[in-house]
């Protein structure tokens, strides 16, 4: 527009030097002619200014693979009778993993589009966006704009209100096959709601089946009334709990990175997604807006509707979401804690790991740690640190 601009004023000087010096009925002619021009084509792109419309088409993509191309195409209508020059518009995508009140980890990327519209028709313009990291992308348009014919004016667009102008695609993270090493199930605390359909235990608040006695069985076992009646000796066997009380709670720690943010999201979605597989229920928190949200994640579309929330997970100072589970996290005695963090280190983490531990009874705390390994060394005698690196095994690892 700036180059128009001056090139319609040398036009116009030319024209005034031009009427000026020549004294004659073509100088005045000329001179009109120049300075009409501009309400011609202002009036001639007013129309479009009402009568054209911009909105992101729904491609009804809600995931994308790291390092996968995916359109954004954006559908401009025009209803009216005349062609419209141009339409620019601005279409930006930014993720929102990690983006927070004091700065944003990932840049926003912007691109310029424009477009004619030929008389009642419709063009429909692309943009393949491609994530290096995951996170939710939000695509929006913003700054629509119609040019005049000559490219002097930029005439915003009316009556835009309910066009989709914002769309949000998850960028997963890799996925990659973990062998899972669990604790054995006699290891599990009593205080489970969960038991095998297979396997007696030792819990007994919930029988597992009543049986004939055999030679060995504990006589405080024995059902005595049952016995009485049926004249001979039953015993009781209980239940085996098979919820190993798994809990991950994702925070993004101060001066995280890209790559960071990255490796912890691919490590919990790879070991939250062997779980699901194998049938082990476990829970995951994290702060939205402030408050921190537990989700109980059963199957793989668990998992996918947690991610699809985990990956616009804001960047906060500090770490409250750790803080706020001293006390009000839904920990039941007995619960490993698995920490999934970046940025690990800085003054009282650990001390911090520690009151969660007392407060709640955990017979286990591990952290997952996206970032320098010399930030947390060394690390104390009451929890595990594992750091996460690109394609790390996590061996060792027993939930």
């Amino acid at each position: 527009m700036t180059k128009q601009r001056i090139l319609y004023a040398l036009a116009l000087a030319g024209c005034v030097l031009f009427f000026l010096f020549y004294e004659g009925y073509l100088s005045h002619l000329v001179l009109t002619v120049v300075l009409l021009l501009p309400v011609i084509s202002l009036l001639a792109a007013l129309p479009s200014c009402f009568l054209v419309r911009v909105r992101l088409l729904d491609s009804g993509r809600r995931f994308a693979a790291r390092e996968e191309t995916f359109q954004a195409t954006v559908l401009i209508e025009n209803r009216s009778l005349l062609p419209c020059p141009e339409v620019a518009m601005r279409l930006t995508c930014e993720n929102l993993l990690g983006k927070g009140k004091e700065g944003e980890i990932f840049t926003s990327r912007t691109e310029q589009l424009c477009a004619a519209v030929p008389s009642r028709d419709s063009v429909r313009v692309s943009w393949g966006i491609t994530g290096k990291w995951c996170g939710k992308a939000a695509v929006s348009l913003s700054r629509i704009r119609v040019l005049d014919v000559m490219g002097l004016f930029r005439l915003p667009v009316w009556g835009q209100k309910g066009e989709l102008t914002r769309q949000e695609v998850c960028i997963m993270p890799q996925i990659r096959e973990i062998p899972l090493a669990m604790e054995p199930e006699e290891m599990i605390p009593d205080a489970s709601d969960r038991y095998s359909p297979y396997k007696p235990g030792n819990d007994p608040s919930q029988v597992f089946q009543i049986r004939e006695y055999r030679p060995g069985d504990d006589l405080r076992r024995i059902h005595w009334k049952l016995s009485q009646r049926l004249g001979e000796k039953m015993v009781r066997e209980f239940s085996l709990p098979i919820d190993h009380c798994l809990y991950f709670l994702l925070e993004a720690g101060p001066d995280s990175t890209a790559s960071q943010l990255d490796s912890m999201m691919a490590a919990f979605a790879s070991l939250s997604s062997a779980l699901a597989e194998n049938g082990y229920l476990h829970w995951a928190g994290w702060r939205e807006r402030g408050i921190t949200h537990w989700e109980e994640i059963d199957d793989l579309s668990d998992v996918s509707a947690v991610l699809s929330r985990l990956l616009g997970m804001e960047w906060e100072p500090q770490r409250p979401a750790l803080d706020e589970a001293v006390s009000d996290a839904p920990f039941p005695a007995g619960t490993h804690l698995i920490y999934c963090t970046s940025g690990v280190g800085g003054e009282g983490f650990f001390e911090r790991l520690e009151a969660v531990r007392q407060e709640k009874a955990c017979r286990q705390i591990t952290v997952l740690a996206a970032g320098d390994p010399e930030s947390y060394s060394p690390e104390p005698d009451f929890c595990t640190v594992f750091p996460l690196e690109e394609n790390a095994e996590m061996e060792g690892l027993v939930l």
